[in-house]
């Protein structure tokens, strides 16, 4: 017999009473369940309720617990045909929210906001295609699976700076999910739902994971601070050298090319590519394409490169690195095989990559020359335990050849997806990507702590489900490649629709180590100061012969330097920017971290709480740092060419501290100070 019901308790759905203009928020009963035939046709349907297909039950019960109105739903399949996938609902209807007031606060990358309603006749953000507001059937809808770089957190927020409702799942098992908004251009309401992937086999049943929705007074760090107070119980954090803490980031420098290309040979590795490293404060070498198949080639193959000495020079080459005081990650992708070049491929690979429910195989293919062949490459399925040995046996080679860490490529980038193999030792379909991967993760981070407590593993990508075993994230999102002037311009004077918001991952978990993203061998002034502002670790990368001439020799590349390149650096950047200026300031700002290092590298992220600032104009920003009594507040003036005047005050304590890496850019005015255009200062307080 086929059922649906509504339990609603001790709680009236209508009792949720906040408001946003005049409409108040209702909780339902509507989902959407997805199944699929177990025969040969894996016909897969969707019902919005059970009676058309005879043996589905799901019962939806909201309740009260606390100031919270949770839902919890249950599904269970009696049917012998089929294999309930996923469950969408219930479903948070009439959400009558105008963004301007009230904006959308969603976890994409570290996050973004949206404050405007989608429209036919908006222009393309400048953001994630993943995270665009889409749009079908004359209606307009944002979704992205956790965990993933697209969803990196279980909750989203409508927020005004006086209250505003807090959406999210306090799901401990951190499951596959899709957090999906809907918006109705004919009511100008919203509506936000849940998808939850699983697999529910004739016989079985499953417990949803909770919906979860609370009103709060005051700013969105309200409900930042909900989130983390539950996840805290539910986790135990990965341990974080203090070398790691005390970074001030990397030079990740791909040393040889897809297409065979040499950019560093071993010998360079302590000598040239040391020094560009010093020469801008960073601390870490990153060695990317250092076997002998260069980078995105040849996987999971990984060799000293025979071209440049062998393992004898990689182990001198690694050694001269820690003798420069710096350290050194070593690259391997965390789930790619190349089906070609390799007897692994032939042998093992093939059957231990992800299957769709036609038989083909799940794959990536990655093209960076033009004088060079693509190279597809399957996608490992994390359940196989041949893949799992694989991959722990290269975190001990990095650390036997002497590097202090490991990065596995693309380990925090994917969503969840179903696998059908069945040859994994899983069930036919299988939810994947998800809890599979955070044992693949946890086993390796657990052995390499046990032999070595100060060797990290670091991962592409950022996903909260990972902070229990990855020591360090490389930004992969939107939101982590530091924005242009226009964007930073657009964000501070209201004038996007859609905007990157790093706060919002980074108050939420200010212990967080990650990196920006910068594909170039240079940054600029507002690049360098958004990244020590976000509490973020900087980068810069050497990926083409151009960028390796560019830190050798200063020279600034002409267009025609990358003919050949099919994913070029940001040349306007590059082009754009005064070499040395540039490396001397990232330097600067390097020291500057490292004398307030208990502030600026070793504090906590506390956004815009716990002081008052008034500004001179509207292109400005400022971050307060807290270690122990003492407050820091980072003033940032974005403008390319007004000075800021500007005043900071904290309640009960006296500035100490006033300064700016750079001498000149910093002095006394009548009402406080001035600071130069695209300038940064500390003011800290005790």
């Amino acid at each position: 017999m086929a059922t649906v019901m509504c339990i609603m308790g001790a709680c009236d759905r209508g009792e949720l009473s906040f408001k946003a203009q005049d409409a108040v928020v209702t909780p339902g009963v509507r989902y959407v369940l997805t199944v699929e035939s177990l025969d040969s046709t894996h016909t897969e349907a969707k019902v919005t309720d059970c009676s058309e297909i005879p043996g589905m039950t799901v019962e939806i019960k909201w309740s009260r617990e606390g100031q919270d109105l949770v839902a919890h739903a249950f599904v269970r399949n009696d049917n012998p045909g089929y294999v309930i996938k996923s469950l969408e609902g219930p479903f948070v209807d009439g959400l009558d929210f105008r963004l301007e007031d009230y904006h959308l606060l969603m976890p994409f990358g570290m996050g973004e906001m949206y404050r405007k309603c989608p429209s036919e006749k908006d222009e393309k953000q400048p953001m994630d295609r993943d995270t665009q507001w889409k749009e079908k059937d004359g209606k307009f809808f944002l979704s992205a699976g956790y965990p993933s770089r697209n969803m990196s957190m279980q909750w989203c927020a409508f927020s005004s700076d006086a209250r505003g409702l807090y959406i999210a799942s306090h799901d401990p098992q951190r499951k596959g999910k899709f957090f999906n908004v809907y918006y109705s251009p004919t009511d100008s309401t919203f509506s936000v739902s849940l998808r939850h992937l699983f697999t529910c086999f004739p016989g079985q049943e499953y417990q949803v994971p909770e919906l979860r929705l609370k009103e709060y007074s005051g700013s969105w760090h309200k409900a930042a601070d909900c989130y983390k107070s539950w996840f805290d119980t539910c986790i135990e954090y990965a341990r974080q050298p203090q070398w790691l803490k005390d970074c001030s980031g990397w030079l990740l420098a791909i040393t040889k090319q897809q297409n065979e290309e040499l950019l560093w040979k071993y010998d360079e590795f302590a000598g040239a590519l040391s020094d560009a490293a010093q020469e801008r404060g960073l601390d870490i070498v990153g060695l990317f394409g250092w076997a002998h198949g260069g980078h995105d080639r040849f996987y999971p193959d990984y060799y000293p490169d025979p071209e440049r000495g062998g393992e004898e020079a990689l182990r001198k080459a690694v050694k001269g690195i820690h003798d420069r005081g710096l350290r050194t990650i070593m690259y391997v992708n965390g789930q790619l095989i190349d089906q070609n070049g390799t007897q692994f491929w032939p042998d093992t690979g093939k059957f231990i990559t992800m299957t769709r429910k036609d038989g083909s195989l799940v794959s990536e293919t990655w093209h960076k020359y033009y004088d060079a062949p693509a190279r597809t490459h399957g996608r490992a399925c994390f359940s196989c335990d041949v893949w799992r040995k694989r991959m722990i046996s290269l975190a001990k080679q990095a650390h036997d050849y002497g590097a202090d860490g490991i990065i596995y490529d693309q380990l925090a980038t994917r969503s969840p997806m179903f696998c059908y193999s069945p040859d994994h030792g899983h069930s036919v379909p299988a939810v994947v990507v998800e809890q599979d991967r955070l044992d693949f993760i946890s086993e390796i981070n657990k052995e390499m702590s046990a032999i070595d407590p100060e060797f990290v593993v670091m991962t592409e990508g950022v996903a909260d489900y990972e902070l229990g075993c990855i020591n360090i994230f490389h930004g992969c999102s939107f939101d982590v490649y530091p924005p242009n002037q226009k964007a930073m311009e657009d964000r501070l004077l209201g004038r996007s629709g859609a905007t990157w918001f790093p706060e919002m991952l980074e108050y939420t978990f200010p212990d967080l180590l990650m990196t920006v993203r910068n594909p170039a061998p240079v940054t600029s002034r507002n690049m360098s100061n958004f990244t020590l502002v976000s509490h973020l670790k900087n980068e810069i990368e050497c990926r083409y012969l151009a960028d390796v001439r560019y830190l050798k020799e200063n020279r600034i590349p002409e267009i025609e330097d990358y003919a050949n390149v099919t994913t070029k650096p940001d040349l306007a950047l590059v082009r754009s920017q005064d070499p040395v200026a540039m490396r001397d300031y990232q330097k600067k700002l390097a020291d500057f971290q490292d004398l307030h290092k208990e502030l600026l590298k070793t504090g906590k992220f506390m956004d815009v709480q716990g002081f008052d600032f008034e500004a001179s104009h509207s292109l400005a920003m400022a971050k307060s740092f807290v270690s122990g009594n003492k407050i820091g507040v980072v003033v940032w003036n974005v403008s390319e060419y007004t000075p800021l005047d500007f005043a900071v005050s904290v309640p009960a304590k006296k500035l100490t501290v006033a300064q700016s890496p750079e001498d000149a850019a910093l002095s006394v005015s009548t009402d406080g100070y001035t600071l130069a255009p695209q300038s940064i200062a500390l003011l800290v307080f005790e």
